[in-house]
């Protein structure tokens, strides 16, 4: 199969295509346990998606046209670059349309394979390892086996619930005096850490069917956090959370 776009000749690049389909997805789903807020971490995975995706290739591409010592510092940065599956992809694909090129960089005297280490051969195999290796991180982070340190700065103050509140120990005491089968929802000490940084602290709360319910404080106080280990889209460090006994 040979796919022709613009006039240019991609022969076997659905490959890269079609295993980029499964590495991408958990890069950006490891991305995603760097930060406790979705928003950020969406965020960053757009521009690094856009710096890996479009900025690194066209300048790795440059750097092999303008002298044999910028050739050089193309030769050491592209390994930096390969664990990204989005700039192992688009790369290889540059390679291929680039092949007259390429042999004309290195003073081939034949046309290099396609999957050759002249052309797309590195990006074949770094995504190959990014599909294992990405998709092993997400298991071992699902699993709780590996912890990923928060990289944003947060306001560790604003995470912490005075237990002096009267009202904070009213509830406190309200659900420790009842058992998960008595209360609909009931969370009781919940507390989520990521490394250092302290995400929830001691909440606890219970509900009861009819009830009007909402969790009130500033960016950061670790309300999304809440309602993930009530969904269990994540694990709690502690405490307990019970829906429906």
């Amino acid at each position: 199969m040979c796919i022709h776009a613009f006039a240019l000749d991609l022969p076997k690049v659905e490959a890269l295509f079609a295993i980029t389909v499964f590495a991408n997805p958990p890069f950006i789903y490891f991305v995603s346990f760097i930060f406790r807020k979705e928003e950020s971490g969406s965020l960053f995975t757009k521009l690094l998606h856009f710096v890996l995706g479009l900025i690194a290739p066209i300048t790795f591409v440059i750097l092999q046209f303008v002298n044999e010592k910028t050739l050089d510092i193309y030769e050491i940065l592209r390994w930096f670059a390969y664990p990204f599956p989005i700039f192992s992809l688009i790369f290889g694909y540059i390679n291929i349309s680039n092949r007259e090129i390429t042999m004309w960089i290195y003073e081939l005297e034949e046309e290099p394979a396609i999957y050759g280490t002249y052309v797309a051969g590195y990006s074949l195999y770094f995504l190959l390892g990014s599909v294992v290796v990405y998709w092993a991180l997400v298991a071992l982070l699902e699993m709780q086996v590996l912890s990923v340190d928060k990289c944003l700065s947060r306001r560790q103050k604003s995470n912490q619930v005075s237990s002096a509140d009267p009202d904070v120990e009213r509830e406190e005491q309200a659900v420790a005096n009842k058992s998960p089968e008595e209360l609909k929802v009931r969370v009781s000490n919940l507390g989520k850490t990521y490394g250092s940084v302290t995400a929830v602290k001691k909440a606890s709360f219970g509900l009861e069917y009819g009830e009007c319910f909402a969790l009130l404080g500033v960016s950061g106080a670790g309300k999304t956090t809440c309602f993930k280990t009530m969904t269990g889209e994540i694990f709690p460090s502690q405490g307990s959370v019970h829906i429906h006994g």
